[in-house]
């Protein structure tokens, strides 16, 4: 299925490899900053709002240019992983001309769209077969149902929450992170032990007046997303970074691969997370952005100390002047 809703080519920055060629060959050319990094980047995987996308925020310190310049120059493979619909994604990619990815997931990470060699998208319905293959019993409207119908608290969001690979819930009244964290639990286990639904997945996003409660397929998670395109593209963990900034991105940050918070994060994810990295001994894998030189380690700028401090880039790259200085 062709969108017409895309970006206009007058704007488009095209990813290094439009083809859709993962062979990666010339991807990673001699640096123009000096000294040579320790890492080659083959692949950035990133979430958008409030990651990539700052908005009319004051923390943002200017660093979207460099950010699209160091991309320019080492030439990864890119993927954005999105909770944003397409037409919605497609208003955001053309406020911040951004490069443009062969792959994007929106929907979180169950709806999958491939660009062709002629520039469109399309649908790619390969990636929900692959959902309902490794999700066994997966049936949405069965979910929704049984989960307002066992599960105290909960209320359906709208009908443009939901797919039927996603099915979209908001705890009502107190849903501190002591309460979230025993609702995930008790849908889990219904999921399990009712619905005999093992690789279905909660995921939950935290705004200063709700909680949202995502169960999704595991291939529809972004950490799902991200391992499926890591695979497609034999790339090992320690070649590329995901960015990111909020709940529906934890289980991504702390899939192994290396990673970055932003600084911008809300406290709750960063505990849950700082919870889940010394668990699991991720505190180098996946770190937190404070600051760096001129970067402040906010949206941006969190995704270039990132891609310093995991060796991918040089550190020269935090003093570009059209950084905004940190105060």
């Amino acid at each position: 299925m062709r969108d017409p809703g895309l970006p206009s080519p007058a704007w488009v920055r095209d990813s290094p490899n439009p083809t859709g060629d993962s062979s990666f060959e010339g991807a990673a050319p001699g640096s123009q900053r000096g000294q040579q990094p320790a890492r080659v980047l083959l692949a950035w995987a990133s979430d958008l709002d409030d990651t990539l996308f700052h908005g009319e925020d004051p923390r943002y310190d200017g660093s979207l240019p460099v950010l699209f310049d160091i991309i320019a120059e080492k030439q990864p493979e890119l993927v954005f992983i999105t909770g944003r619909r397409w037409r919605e994604l497609v208003m955001g990619l053309e406020e911040y001309q951004t490069p443009i990815p062969n792959t994007i997931f929106t929907e979180i990470g169950t709806v999958r769209w491939r660009r062709g060699a002629n520039g469109s998208f399309e649908r790619d319905p390969r990636h929900e077969a692959a959902m309902s293959s490794d999700t066994p019993n997966w049936n949405d409207a069965v979910i929704r149902r049984e989960l307002l119908d066992h599960i105290p608290g909960l209320a359906l969001r709208p009908p443009e929450c939901q797919n039927p690979f996603r099915a979209s819930f908001l705890i009502d009244g107190d849903h501190d992170a002591a309460r979230a964290a025993e609702v995930v639990a008790d849908i889990t286990e219904l999921l399990v032990e009712r619905l005999h639904c093992e690789n279905a997945r909660v995921v939950q996003s935290r705004g200063a007046e709700h909680c949202g409660l995502d169960v999704l397929p595991r291939l529809g998670t972004k950490s799902g997303a991200l391992g499926v395109w890591a695979k497609e593209l034999r790339l090992q963990r320690h070649q590329l970074m995901f960015s990111g900034d909020g709940g529906l991105d934890v289980d991504a940050l702390a899939a192994g691969f290396p990673a970055v918070l932003v600084r911008n994060a809300d406290h709750s994810t960063r505990d849950r997370l700082a919870e889940i990295r010394t668990r699991d001994g991720l505190q180098e894998v996946c770190i937190f952005a404070e600051g760096l030189n001129r970067l402040n380690g906010c949206f941006s700028s969190g995704i270039v100390e990132g891609l310093i401090r995991h060796g991918f880039i040089e550190e020269s790259w935090s003093l570009d002047e059209r950084i905004h200085k940190r105060e």
